[in-house]
């Protein structure tokens, strides 16, 4: 078997393009998953995601263009690429009346697992945490350990290359950092490649490597996570002072403010771009000068919701949160 090189990608699409009928939901896409780290892969509701998605693992065929995973050709390789990839919809179909070890073992030896599956069912059940339940039938489960379980049916074949779909939803926030440091471990200690789409801005910068944007199908941004932040220009910032109303004044007496409103407490403002070093300058010789009590001063956005913001030309923050629903 030949396998991917480090210098390679395990994902290169193509010109890939999708039709159902007469819409185009996928057109032109160039796609590189480099190897070795998490790629996030965003985009509002419609994108294009779970099209791209289908079509990476051979469920859909796209009307033109080209996917290679590991470096070969999907439509000619399908059997064998698929051997090595993982899978996690975003919503885990189980089979209901099976136990938890009885599906997650099934799934291991639908998958090939022929070397003692029970047990590597067992070891990744209690890696993702729901060792405790595998006596429990599947339709036991709360939404959370149903997660965890479609986790662990994922990467229970020791797949190189996987797909999450939505990998938090249904966990609480302490849920969400235990799977985090799960998939980073599996990455950095087991080389492993993980795919995830997710509408969670914050998750994403967290959690991922590179970064991906689709809008209509094409994609719009792309690039490893360092080089967003590096090239994020934030010129909107929310500060938090125990006397807003002198902060206001002084701040519309600088020249280079596009606009400034204050509500709570927090005073929010935009700046010229080319003067923010300036304007982080002046604002804190304000505050010492007048005495004031800096409770914040942060960006209204973090990097990679400014990238996705410039990407998708959207406006504001609410704008932002009703594509992202």
């Amino acid at each position: 078997m030949t396998e991917v090189t480090a210098e390679e990608n395990i994902v290169e699409t193509t010109n890939l393009v999708k039709f159902y009928g007469k819409k185009c939901v996928v057109y032109n896409l160039n796609l590189s998953v480099p190897k070795g780290g998490i790629f996030g892969f965003l985009g509002p509701n419609g994108a294009g995601k779970s099209t791209t998605i289908k079509m990476l693992l051979g469920l859909l065929r796209p009307t033109s263009g080209q996917i290679k995973i590991f470096g070969k050709n999907l439509k000619a390789a399908r059997v064998d690429i698929l051997k090595r990839v993982g899978y996690l919809p975003e919503k885990p179909i189980l089979y209901e009346k099976m136990t938890v070890l009885q599906f997650v073992t099934f799934m291991a030896r639908l998958h090939g697992v022929k070397k003692n599956p029970k047990k590597r069912a067992l070891e990744m059940l209690d890696f993702f945490g729901v060792g405790k339940h595998i006596l429990s039938q599947c339709r036991e489960l709360s939404a959370g350990q149903r997660q965890r379980v479609g986790l662990a049916q994922a990467f229970v074949h020791d797949p190189e290359f996987i797909i999450l779909d939505e990998p938090t939803t249904n966990l609480d926030p302490l849920g969400r950092m235990q799977i985090f440091e799960k998939l980073r471990y599996l990455v950095e200690e087991e080389n492993k490649t993980i795919f995830i789409s997710s509408h969670i801005l914050p998750e994403i910068e967290r959690l991922c490597d590179y970064v991906g944007v689709i809008n209509q199908g094409t994609l719009v941004a792309s690039g490893s996570l360092g080089e967003i932040i590096a090239k994020t220009v934030n010129n909107e910032f929310v500060i938090v002072v125990d006397r807003p109303n002198i902060l206001m004044r002084k701040i519309g007496e600088l020249p280079y403010i596009l606009q400034s409103n204050e509500k709570d407490y927090q005073v929010i403002v935009s700046v010229d771009p080319e003067h923010v070093k300036a304007f982080v300058k002046d604002v804190m010789n304000i505050i010492m000068e007048n005495d004031m009590l800096l409770k914040s001063f942060k960006p209204l956005y973090m990097p990679i919701e400014k990238m996705f913001i410039d990407a998708l030309g959207i406006r504001s923050k609410s704008e932002l949160e009703n594509v992202m629903e």
